[in-house]
């Protein structure tokens, strides 16, 4: 399980977080990705299309993989797309999987997010603009 610094995000409060493989925030990792299992606490009922936009902003930036020390890095733009097996959800976990596909020089960055339930069925995606402060 993953456990944010104590403050940092009040939001991750309400979520349950499983980290799948070696990557963590903050961590030095090489490649800017996280992929986590992450349910809502105190829900128990499966995502439907507000959950999963809740879901598609519960990890934190996949950027800050490769940083060393947590630094704000905000959402500008979110845009979900629910997908197919999204109607049909009956587990309270989802699978997340964030990249950052574009880091610009200037502190812009494109991040896809993509969600799968526990059989398998694909929840849906997003998008999001982020800005990265100087570093």
């Amino acid at each position: 399980m993953f456990t944010p610094p104590e403050g940092f995000v009040p939001f991750a409060n309400r979520t349950e977080t499983r980290p799948v493989g070696s990557a963590r925030p903050f961590a030095g990792m090489r490649e800017p990705e996280l992929a986590a299992w992450v349910r809502l606490v105190d829900d128990d009922l499966p995502p439907d299309e507000v959950r999963l936009m809740i879901f598609m902003d519960a990890l934190p930036p996949s950027f800050g993989a490769l940083l060393t020390a947590p630094v704000p890095i905000p959402t500008v733009t979110l845009a979900v797309t629910p997908g197919d097996g999204l109607s049909k959800a009956s587990s309270l976990w989802v699978l997340l999987r964030a990249r950052t596909d574009v880091a610009r020089s200037d502190g812009w960055h494109t991040e896809r997010i993509d969600a799968w339930s526990q059989d398998g069925a694909y929840l849906g995606s997003a998008e999001q603009l982020r800005l990265v402060p100087s570093l």
